[in-house]
């Protein structure tokens, strides 16, 4: 059973200031699987979605802390690989929320961004309406309710979409890290070929082929979803 929180993900305590990352994404833009793939490098952290509101509500209560600084603080101790880096992936909202922390957000002068995103937005919109719908948000997590085609949910989510990647856009313009672009395609047909991009650009040195797909979430993509789309382009 996955557990975020588990200490399987912990790294040996690090007590030095880490090098920290982001991976700046949407949802269903395959980031739990490029999360899982870095961890197995044990070089670049647990990138996971460390400022979710319940999910920092989770860690206090597991770190016995109470201000979002000493929670980061803990965090950098036990997540943090011996490389020295130190890795978060956020969706927009996320982010956003934490500008409003701006002495926790201090905590994370990052040196480097990984863009993750996904050309074909009306998928991207349909996967994120089965997701929601079913409570599946990765390939191992049960399906609790059988989804239904919704035109109207599909083109808002569209344009939820649309609005977190120009306001990531309008982020990236003015942040100094360097960034790593990486497509949703690519990601999911030549993990390998994203690794060694992404490894070189971190300065790292791994051998990605040592890498398991089989040991990462799956893609969830599915006839259903390729149903939608033909339904949603015929204008149903």
């Amino acid at each position: 059973m996955w557990d975020q929180f588990g200490e399987v993900f912990d790294f040996p305590e690090y007590s030095e200031t880490p090098s920290t990352y982001m991976i700046a994404c949407s949802p269903r833009t395959g980031s739990h699987l490029l999360a899982s793939l870095l961890f197995q490098t044990q070089q670049l952290g647990y990138p996971v979605e460390y400022f979710h509101n319940s999910h920092i509500k989770t860690w206090k209560k597991h770190l016995n802390t109470e201000s979002l600084e000493d929670t980061y603080s803990q965090l950098f101790r036990r997540r943090t690989s011996p490389t020295g880096w130190f890795g978060v992936k956020a969706h927009w909202p996320q982010f956003k929320n934490m500008v409003e922390h701006p002495s926790a957000l201090d905590q994370f002068p990052f040196k480097r961004v990984i863009r993750l995103t996904r050309a074909d937005c009306l998928e991207q919109a349909i996967s994120l309406v089965i997701a929601k719908q079913t409570q599946a948000w990765i390939s191992f997590q049960d399906i609790k309710s059988n989804p239904e085609y919704d035109r109207a949910a599909i083109l808002k989510a569209m344009s939820t979409l649309e609005r977190q990647d120009r306001a990531w856009s309008t982020w990236l313009e003015i942040c100094n890290a360097p960034v790593t672009q990486v497509e949703y395609s690519e990601l999911v047909e030549s993990p390998t070929r994203i690794l060694a991009r992404i490894r070189d650009d971190f300065e790292l040195s791994f051998d990605t082929s040592q890498y398991s797909m089989t040991r990462a979430p799956v893609r969830q993509a599915t006839n259903l979803n390729s149903e939608w789309k033909l339904r949603f382009l015929e204008g149903a």
